[in-house]
């Protein structure tokens, strides 16, 4: 009996954070304008913890909603590299044009 109250004393205050943390939570992601116009759905994507590693000064990093029809062409005509991807994002690194 004294093994199951300390199993019990181990495992309860882990599984009470479970609820703190979400498995399939979206990282944060911070959007600016569209990058070829402000109708389109690929948006600048700015510095947070979760993209920090992929911001360099000669590229853009660039999200994509997955489900963007035109993803594969955007990425051909600018050079995008796909560095990352979330549940509804897909991000890249487009090198800079010089405008």
């Amino acid at each position: 009996m004294a093994r199951f109250v300390l199993m019990a004393a181990l495992i309860l205050p882990i599984a009470g954070c479970a609820q703190f943390v979400s498995r399939n939570s979206e990282p944060d992601l911070r959007f600016g304008m569209g990058y070829r116009g402000t109708d389109d759905p690929c948006r600048r994507v700015g510095a947070t913890r979760y993209t920090a590693p992929y911001i360099n000064r000669d590229e853009d990093l660039v999200g994509c909603p997955v489900d963007f029809e035109g993803r594969p062409e955007f990425q051909e005509r600018l050079g995008g590299r796909e560095v990352t991807r979330t549940d509804d994002w897909v991000i890249y690194r487009v090198p800079l044009t010089g405008e």
